[in-house]
């Protein structure tokens, strides 16, 4: 008996297909369609990402709005009872892509296990519309929002009442690139309970470029102009990119600097405060883009610097740089260690070429190439290990990762 000879209440298979309506063969057939796909695409992801176990999982952070369509730039301080993340979170409202606003998250580590799962505290530097001047003091120039990005949280426990220092990168948003660059700052908030409501402090624009960038009247409001630091600072456009650490009563911070034709960071410089902040000088510039021919590696040659972060490990520093090749604009975590914090100078090879001690690579299932790899770390973040943020194929939106890596390989 042929599957044409069975029948069901007197009618055949091919009596029942003609009888059903058209939308319900169509919804049969989708089914189908939907069923054959599943049963190729679970395979297929098996097999080419791996299992469970080899797969980076991202953070989780509970309490955010829907409309945040990505999470990057994570920066964890520790005061010995509880850690807090700084963090940058992109906004489309409604769904808009066209007006996205980056704002500086804080949110609080739920504990157990630690450094995997937070809860959205506040908002540290929120996107404010404005309209800016010219140097006139009256004349607008353009309207647009003020972004703030790239945070950076230090935990200073000599300083009473001002204990948790924030640090980040604002600049002004019409669309336009040029005005961007031109309109930025380093801008610093205080807290003594960084994740309570109103917390922080009235923000303080700490560092511009030059008596030029910004320009005026917002130059009047910078507390310090880096080009009086040093002259080899003459020549810097903008700043991005604080990144800051407590070392023996001392705040370390380094900088991404931009000049005038260039897309990308030209240099890393670090500068250090004796005194909570309150002055800074110029320590060096321990990583160029000119060095990048030295940097060594078992992938492709790499041609951008992106930026850099200073990170501490059993109370050592390191530097935690990110580059790109013709593949990805950031291809992972590149960690360096410092010869001398005084002078700023990383650890040298036999060659006198900076001596690369780890490779953090990619942690998304599907890199894409934007990439990524600017990080946070903290040593008692032992659960999470090394966390990063980069644009995930996955999801499609930056992630932060918890990649469950030390910062350095284990010892042979």
């Amino acid at each position: 008996m042929s599957l044409r000879d069975v029948k069901i209440h007197d009618k055949t298979l091919e009596e029942i297909m003609k009888d059903i309506p058209l939308s319900f063969k169509i919804m049969m057939f989708t089914g189908l369609l939907f069923i054959a796909m599943t049963i190729v695409y679970v395979p297929y992801v098996y097999f080419t990402f791996g299992d469970e176990k080899d797969i980076v999982p991202p953070l989780v952070i509970h309490g955010l709005d829907k409309d945040i369509v990505g999470t990057l730039d994570p920066s964890i301080a520790y005061d010995g009872k509880q850690h807090i993340m700084a963090y940058t979170a992109a906004t489309a409202p409604n769904g808009n892509f066209a007006d996205v606003k980056t704002e500086i998250f804080i949110a609080r580590d739920r504990r157990i296990p630690r450094c995997t799962s937070w809860s959205q505290a506040n908002i540290a530097f929120p996107t404010k519309a404005v309209t800016i001047i010219g140097p006139d003091g009256q004349t607008p120039v353009a309207k647009g929002i003020w972004r703030t990005e790239t945070p950076s949280l230090v935990y200073d426990p000599d300083d009473p009442g001002k204990e948790w220092k924030l640090y980040a990168y604002k600049y002004f948003w019409a669309g336009k690139t040029d005005l961007a660059r031109l309109y930025g700052t380093i801008v610093y908030r205080y807290a003594s309970d960084p994740g309570s409501v109103n917390a922080w402090s009235t923000e303080e624009w700490v560092f511009g470029a030059s008596e030029q960038a910004p320009p005026f009247p917002y130059a009047q409001v910078v507390q310090t102009k880096l080009s009086t630091l040093h002259p080899s600072l003459q020549d810097v456009y903008f700043y991005s990119r604080p990144s800051v650490v407590y070392i023996d009563k001392t705040l370390v911070m380094s900088l991404s600097a931009f000049v005038a034709g260039k897309q990308t960071p030209d240099r890393v410089i670090v500068i250090a405060s004796k005194d909570h902040g309150r002055t800074w000088h110029y320590l060096g510039t321990p990583l160029q883009d000119s060095m990048l021919p030295d940097i060594k590696n078992d992938t492709d040659k790499y041609t951008t610097l992106q930026g850099a972060t200073l990170l501490l490990n059993a109370g050592v520093p390191y530097l935690a740089a990110v580059f790109g090749n013709r593949r990805t604009d950031g291809d992972g975590t590149f960690i360096f260690g410092f010869d001398n914090i005084s002078s700023a100078s990383l650890i040298k090879d036999s060659n006198g070429k900076p001596l690369l001690l780890n490779h953090i690579p990619l942690s998304s299932a599907l890199p894409t190439n934007v990439g990524g790899g600017f990080t946070a770390f903290n040593d008692n973040c032992t659960e999470s290990g090394v966390i990063t943020a980069e644009m995930s194929g996955v999801r499609r939106r930056f992630s932060i990762f918890r990649t469950e890596q030390p910062l350095l390989p284990a010892a042979d």
